[in-house]
Parts: structure tokens; sequence; C-alpha cells
């Protein structure tokens, strides 16, 4: 408050004098910078001298303005002068600045389709407890609050087509001093196309049992390329792409024996020789199904599979026979000890070998050629002599279902009638015991040997 003050003077004759003076007490200016305060790195906060620029101000950082906005932690300082009396007043305030929060999604991925992986989230300071939020981006959709998710977008395209690529967004929230900052981290997952892989043609032309084994790799559109892989098996449950292939038959438990052949690393060769002809008949065809499996440069994998079919061919067993000439003919079943079913096959017969001056056009004959075939070989009456001789026939049968086909040859000898000559023998003796008759037997102009006639000849009395 102001105050007034006397003063009284008294010289050395005794007379005293009297003034007086008023002094002002004048208020200092009004001056609160408030609390301190706390701050995200991002952030900043201003702090205000009041008094709506009456008075002079100056601050520690050197500003000499009302406000200040600052974001460096640290003391602040500011010194207010009213601007008349000249009447100072400070004021100090702290700022606190959190520490910097690094939202950490990751670094950017690559995977194939059909194949998933794991996003997982971090941060700085790691010391402090963050919260997340994953949000997938691409679709729009909030995954949760985890810090590790499996995710497994599809690519839509065809294989071979382009790559397509979904972003995941990652917010953090790290709590200091009571004050919560955050921040964003998005990460990229590129997810390839497998590669384009196919079988042509699909399924393979079935093929017969003689054809032998069959190179495939031009049959896989990625044959020819490193990095394929072949196998196949029987066609069967519980077979399938994830048997564990082996190469000794019959297979160990736990395998299965692979019909596939891996010549080099780009020629297989499908093994029809493994097979065996005989398990093959009566429409009991051996089915494979076979895959082509292809890496491509991203790592990505795909698998194709595609059916082969092995038919039998008819099992065809002919014998070389002689015969008779009186016989006149003989059915062609007699020289064939298989096939002796004749339904569903074609039978050829065809006149390979014939002795000169026999017709080969006139001796074989097809009796019934709309019907069941009854083959028949006609070499002329028991006079006909000149037939005899060497005879070879082809025979080729064909299955009319599958078209496989089985060719053979036989040997026939047609043998003449034999002659044969008896010598009257001379009297004899009414006491003799015996007397050998195959003395007085010629057969084709030579004389009998009992030994070369045994049980081939009787001798009868009349």
């Amino acid at each position: 408050m102001d105050s007034t003050i006397r003063v009284r003077v008294k010289d050395g004759d005794g007379c005293a004098f009297y003034d007086t003076l008023t002094i002002y007490v004048k208020p200092l200016p009004v001056v609160g910078l408030g609390p301190d305060q706390r701050i995200c790195t991002y952030q900043t906060f201003t702090f205000d001298a009041q008094n709506a620029d009456s008075v002079k101000y100056k601050w520690s950082n050197g500003d000499t303005t009302r406000t200040i906005t600052v974001n460096v932690k640290g003391k602040y300082i500011v010194e207010v002068m009213e601007r008349k009396w000249q009447c100072k007043k400070k004021d100090t305030v702290e700022l606190f600045v959190n520490d910097t929060v690094v939202s950490l999604a990751g670094k950017d991925l690559a995977i194939c389709n059909q194949k998933s992986t794991t996003i997982t989230a971090t941060h700085r300071p790691s010391t402090l407890t963050g919260i997340y939020q994953w949000t997938d981006i691409t679709k729009n959709q909030t995954l949760g609050s985890a810090a590790t998710y499996t995710v497994k977008p599809t690519n839509t395209n065809a294989p071979g087509g382009a790559p397509q690529f979904f972003s995941y967004d990652l917010y953090t929230k790290v709590t200091q001093g009571g004050v919560t900052c955050e921040d964003r981290d998005t990460m990229v997952l590129r997810v390839n196309a497998l590669p384009f892989v196919k079988w042509d043609p699909k399924p393979l032309k079935s093929q017969c049992y003689v054809y032998g084994d069959i190179e495939l790799n031009s049959f896989f559109n990625r044959g020819k390329e490193s990095g394929v892989r072949i196998w196949g098996f029987e066609n069967k449950t519980p077979n399938n792409v994830y048997s564990k292939p082996s190469t000794v038959s019959p297979a160990p438990s736990g395998s299965v024996f692979n019909m596939v052949d891996s010549v080099t690393t780009t020629r297989h060769r499908f093994k029809t020789t493994a097979l065996q002809n005989a398990s093959l008949q009566n429409g009991n065809s051996f089915q494979a199904k076979i895959y082509g499996w292809y890496k491509d440069t991203n790592g990505c994998i795909n698998i194709d599979s595609v059916i082969q079919r092995i038919n039998g061919n008819p099992m065809v067993d002919l014998r070389d026979s002689s015969f008779c000439q009186d016989l006149g003919e003989i059915s062609m079943d007699q020289v064939t000890a298989k096939p002796k079913v004749k339904i569903g096959i074609k039978l050829d017969w065809t006149v390979l070998q014939s002795p000169g001056g026999i017709d080969p056009t006139a001796i074989l004959v097809n009796n019934n050629p709309m019907g069941t075939p009854d083959w028949r070989f006609k070499f002329g009456t028991p006079a006909d002599d000149f037939y005899q001789g060497d005879y070879k026939f082809g025979l080729c049968v064909e299955d009319q279902i599958t078209g496989c086909r089985t060719c053979d040859t036989v040997k026939v000898k047609i043998v003449p009638e034999p002659t044969i000559k008896v010598i009257s023998p001379n009297p004899v003796c009414v006491n003799w015991d015996t007397m050998e008759l195959y003395d007085n037997i010629q057969v084709n102009g030579y004389q009998v040997q009992p030994t070369m006639l045994k049980d081939r000849m009787d001798l009868d009395s009349y």
C-alpha cells in the first residue's frame, strides 16, 4: 500500500521545518505459467505469460513474446516487467517430452499363393508396454490387438499371373508419465502367383504294354526346365501326392513304388517294363497317377497330375507242330495254346511260307468271318502228296477294346503218308518157333528196323 512520510528538520537556532513525501507501492505484474507439462515428441506446447501484452516479456530461451511454443524438454523461465514502473516478476515451468514411440510392423515380405506368413508387432522404447492394433488395409478389416497374427491373403490371378500386394497397418500406443503417445507403421506383403503347370494331353494317351517305357517330359509344360520333378504311383487309395516314393518293389512299409525313373533332371520315364503283361489281361489295365512338380525363381511350387493307363497285350502262345497229309485239313486252334477264348479279340492268320507250287491264298480259310473265327489250314486229299513240306504262319491278335495287338509265328510240317511194301517171306518149317516179319517190310523204300517202329506199327494176321 502507499505510505506518506513527514520529515522535520531543526536548525541551530531551534527553528523547525517540516516536509512530507509519499511512497507509492505498485503491485507486481501478474504472471502464472501453470503446472509443468508433458508432451509427445511429435507435439508442441504453448506457454502463456498473460497480461495481454501490457508488459514486457523476457523468456529464458531469448523470446520476448507473450507466448512461446516449444517441444524441447527443460525448464522455461519468463520475466514480466510492468512498462511504467518497471516492476518485474518471474515464473518457472518445466516441459517433459516422452521418449519417441516407434511402431515396427516388420519388413516387407513375399510369399507364394496358398501359403501363410506371420506378422509380428514390436516397438520402441521396448522397455515400455505397448498397446497394438493391426488393420488389414487392403480389405479394410481390423485384425485385433494381438502382437502376432498369421495371415494368408489370396492372389486371385491364375497361375503364372502377376503378383498381388496386401498392406497391413500397425497402430501402437505407449503411455509414459500419464501421457499416451502413438505411432503407425505399415508393411506390405507380396503374394506371388503360383507357376503355371500343365500336362497335355490329359489324360495321357493309353499305351499297350509292348510300347515299353514312356518318355514323360515332353507332355509336361515345364518338363525341360531345371527345377522340375516327376513321379507317379498306382492310382489307388491311399496313394496320393504326399506318399513317399520308393525305387524298390515291393515298396517297404510307409512307401509306395515309384513308377517313374528319373534318368536325368530333365528326363523322366514311366516304367512300363516294371509291370507284368500277364497281370494286365481280361480288362485288368494298370492305371497310374503321375505328378509334375515345378519351383519357379520366386520359390513358388505348383503341382499338376495326370493319369497314364497301360493296357495288356493279348497273350499269344503258338506251338510248332507236324501233321499227316492224309488229314486233309486242321483247325489253327490245334497249334494255338493261347488265346483259348476268342471273345472280344480279332484274329488274323497269314501264310508267311509255303512249299513251292502251293497257292498260299488257297490254303488258309476263315470259315466263320462274321462270327467267332474258325481258321482252317487245308492241305488237300490223302492223294495230294504235293502239299507235304514246311509251312510258316503268322497270327496277330488284337484286343477290340484297347486296340493292343500281339503277333507271333508258328511252323507247321505236313508229312506225307508212309509207303509200305510187304515182301512175302520164304517158306518156313512148321517146327520153327518164330520168324522176324520186320525183315519183310519196307517203309518209304527202307528196310524197317524193329527199334525204328516200336510202338508205332501194328502187324495183324489174317
